[in-house]
């Protein structure tokens, strides 16, 4: 199987980039920049783009705040049993570089947007990451770019699995195989929506009794 698991909200129980928005500046920028987004006044990378221009804080800073960040109960053993399967997991994230290479497993391939610190300005920017390249204005999704490229990557390794929770994983939960959405989450609700099959779950040791049962069915079959 190839696996590909969103990070913030996903395998950490709160969005890291909300968690330090609202250490720094308190909860105002939810409601002065989240309905523009929903609206569809411009996408995700764009409203990254800004949320982080509100940030003059380095990195050390906003790290100190990330570290007090849970991950999702069951995912150190999921990782676990991807590896003894031989299951290909990788993360993708709207979130940025900096942060979810502090906190991840180190052998953990993950694609995310980049973070840049300007310290004479002051100022974050945020990037687009050199692979896979991305053609936003041709309304391209950066997900399921990587999606589409990891696939290239490992054509052995069928079906493709997505893990996530928010309104950013709808276009890469369709171009998977099978997908997983948090209970309740923004995700779980497109799902059915548009009448897609989806499984939902609290914890990662769900996905992994699902998992197994789908890979135990297909091993059967071939």
């Amino acid at each position: 199987m190839l696996i590909l698991c969103d990070f913030d909200g996903t395998i950490t129980t709160e969005d890291v980039t909300n968690l330090m928005l609202d250490h720094f500046t308190g909860k105002g920028w939810r409601d002065e920049v989240l309905p523009h987004y929903w609206a569809g006044e411009f996408n995700h990378f764009d409203l990254m783009g800004k949320l982080y221009a509100t940030l003059p804080h380095p990195e050390p800073e906003l790290l100190a705040v990330s570290r007090t960040v849970r991950f999702r109960a069951g995912f150190e053993d999921f990782v676990k049993y991807c590896r003894a399967r031989g299951f290909a997991l990788s993360v993708v994230s709207g979130g940025l570089d900096f942060y979810i290479r502090s906190l991840l497993p180190a052998d953990i391939p993950f694609y995310s947007y980049r973070g840049e610190y300007d310290p004479a300005g002051s100022q974050w920017r945020v990037h687009l990451p050199g692979w896979p390249e991305v053609n936003l204005a041709g309304g391209e999704d950066f997900k399921v770019r990587v999606l589409e490229e990891l696939k290239r990557q490992h054509p052995q390794d069928h079906p493709v699995v997505f893990i996530g929770d928010g309104r950013n994983d709808g276009p890469v939960a369709a171009a998977a195989d099978l997908a997983f959405a948090l209970k309740g989450s923004r995700l779980a609700e497109i799902c059915a929506e548009r009448g897609q099959k989806f499984f939902t779950f609290e914890n990662f040791t769900e996905i992994w009794a699902t998992l197994e049962d789908f890979y135990k069915n297909e091993t059967a079959i071939n």
